[in-house]
């Protein structure tokens, strides 16, 4: 999986996520948390709501645990404040185009 796949992924699980959290009025990670201590939910027609919500949130958090591997093994390759200064412009122009067609891996991402 690509770096800027990870970075979509994360973004398109946190709007789902702020989707369910509006619509139950309550945060996903404490969400998650009763749903782990094996709370069900107080209508059957939630039920499907939460099994979705669960499994975003999951997904979230596998994400940006990959999302942080990667910056980790971009950080030993380089220093980050190197990535966003202007005089690094054309290589970080290479790199983003890198991400976008998936030429670009992370080592020790699938």
């Amino acid at each position: 999986m690509t770096l800027d796949e990870i970075f979509r992924d994360i973004h398109a699980m946190e709007e789902d996520l702020l989707t369910y959290e509006r619509k139950y009025g309550v945060l996903s990670d404490v969400f998650y948390e009763s749903y782990r201590n094996g709370e069900e939910p107080a209508d059957n027609a939630w039920v499907l709501d939460w099994s979705d919500w669960a499994g975003a949130y999951e997904i979230w958090l596998r994400r940006r645990r990959q999302y942080q591997e990667a910056m980790n093994s971009l950080k030993a390759q380089t220093k980050l404040s190197i990535w966003l200064s202007p005089q690094s412009q054309g290589t970080l122009d290479a790199r983003r185009r890198g991400i976008a067609t998936g030429k670009l891996r992370i080592r020790g991402l699938a």
